[in-house]
């Protein structure tokens, strides 16, 4: 029985979702970020890098993927770039930057909470002053609970990270040295001209041939 080759995706997808499920199990994470009621969330907006709930998940998909891009914790696959952002983040993190300015605890009303979230993400109202920061540098409580096997892969996937934006950037540059030289005045790229220095053939023409001797009948030939 021939076994079936490794799948270097497959490997890759499955090793991230035993990491998600790493993080849910973090203090901050085993609630919504938004609601702060429902435990136990199944999704994450994965660019904001925070876990929430089904019902806070349909008002993140409502703002648009401008704004919040949605997945489902057990369902989809996770690539590298989406796991490296809520490992970055996570809910204490992610809510000590876009809830800055609100009273810590703050639990909004059930009522208005697509109120709360719209004017939490789209208005930026409650957000840190400033640029928004590395994460790293915002210290929140429970980073000494992290497992040492998040840590170490969060650092595995920023180097692979680091390599493929470092590749990805060598390809661009290698494409526009390629590339041939722009016209400064007309912004078409422009082509060398064929020599035109060199001896010109000229063609000769043919030379007519003889026409052939017409055929002649005597007499005979026309009885």
């Amino acid at each position: 029985m021939s076994r079936r080759p490794p799948n270097p995706a497959a490997e890759r997808a499955a090793k991230n979702q035993q990491t998600i499920k790493s993080l849910l199990k973090l203090e901050a994470n085993k609630v919504c970020s938004d609601c702060k009621r429902n435990k136990h969330p199944r999704w994450a907006s994965w660019n904001l890098g925070v876990f929430i709930c089904i019902r806070c998940s349909g008002i993140h998909r409502g703002m648009g993927t401008h704004i919040s891009r949605v997945k489902s914790v057990d369902l989809d696959s996770w690539t590298d770039e989406q796991l490296q952002s809520v490992l970055s983040w996570g809910n204490a993190r992610a809510n000590k930057y876009w809830e800055a300015k609100l009273a810590p605890g703050h639990v909004p009303s059930e009522a208005k909470i697509e109120n709360f979230i719209r004017t939490k993400y789209e208005l930026k109202r409650w957000v840190m002053e400033g640029p928004m920061p590395d994460p790293s540098t915002l210290d929140v409580e429970g980073d000494d609970d992290i497992p040492l096997s998040v840590v170490k892969e969060k650092q595995n996937i920023e180097r692979r990270e680091s390599v493929r934006k470092e590749f990805v950037g060598q390809s661009a540059a290698s494409n526009s040295d390629a590339a041939p030289p722009a016209n400064l005045f007309g912004g078409d790229p422009v082509f060398p001209r064929p020599n035109t220095t060199g001896p010109v053939a000229t063609k000769v023409p043919p030379k007519a041939q003889p026409a052939p001797p017409k055929a002649t009948m005597d007499s005979h030939g026309l009885i």
